[in-house]
């Protein structure tokens, strides 16, 4: 586990809320709020690899050198001569990726999700970067388009969806015209790792759903409307607002 902090009170004078969870925090690690249940089950430390010190939430017990599943990999990958590399790169910058991770995965005896990864990682080492991130809109951007929708929206709503490239959170206006419900959007993220951060044990928690909870908590109280997230805690299906 990281550093124990105090300063448990925001800047608005509310109590922090558990990163994993939403409930009250008892505890900062490393800036990371935590309630007494998930203090003990999460581990939260800064990656030791070189010029790396990515705060890392894990479930369960830090690795003993503190050095995060990406830094690890990128360890083997610079392990590897450039005769092994040279068939990958040529299938990389051809734009065949899945090909790629099949050569991955049999030179290095990596599960899907780490040949992947190290996929990713050697495109960006060569000039050719594969992400899938989404980023979402400023507050004040999502703020003028609720204020200008007509008719007025009823509710805020955040939900799930996704792709073949991993998860997405949606943050939507809900609106009621002729008693029929129906959500106009707001913003959308998806974090940069995709679902690979499920095989790095990066996630949960979700940066997407902390995303989605926050600014649909804000512009909510901005606009003194009802929030709703029926799956804060990992991607689901849950009911929209209207249906709860």
């Amino acid at each position: 586990m990281g550093p124990a902090t105090g300063g448990l009170m925001a800047h608005d004078d509310h109590l922090l809320r558990c990163t994993i969870c939403g409930s009250d925090a008892h505890i900062q690690r490393d800036g990371v709020p935590l309630c007494p249940a998930h203090d003990e089950s999460y581990s939260v430390f800064r990656c030791q690899g070189s010029g790396c010190g990515q705060l890392v939430t894990l479930l369960g017990a830090a690795p003993p050198d503190l050095v995060c599943s990406s830094c690890r990999l990128q360890r083997r990958l610079a392990g590897l001569a450039r005769e092994d590399l040279a068939p990958i790169d040529r299938e990389i910058e051809q734009g065949m990726m899945i090909k790629a991770i099949i050569l991955f995965r049999n030179l290095l005896g990596l599960s899907v999700g780490d040949a992947q990864h190290a996929a990713y990682l050697r495109a960006a080492a060569i000039g050719r970067p594969v992400t899938h991130e989404i980023r979402p809109p400023s507050m004040d951007a999502m703020a003028e388009r609720i204020g200008v929708m007509r008719p007025a929206p009823v509710a805020l709503q955040a939900s799930w969806d996704g792709d073949t490239n991993g998860w997405i959170v949606f943050l939507d206006a809900v609106v009621e015209e002729g008693g029929h419900h129906r959500v106009v959007g707001l913003g959308s993220m998806r974090g940069a790792g995709g679902d690979m951060r499920l095989f790095d044990g990066e996630v949960p928690p979700w940066p997407e759903a902390i995303w989605a909870a926050r600014a649909g908590e804000e512009l909510a109280r901005r606009f003194g409307l009802p929030f709703h997230f029926g799956s804060p805690d990992q991607p689901d299906d849950a009911p929209d607002w209207w249906d709860v």
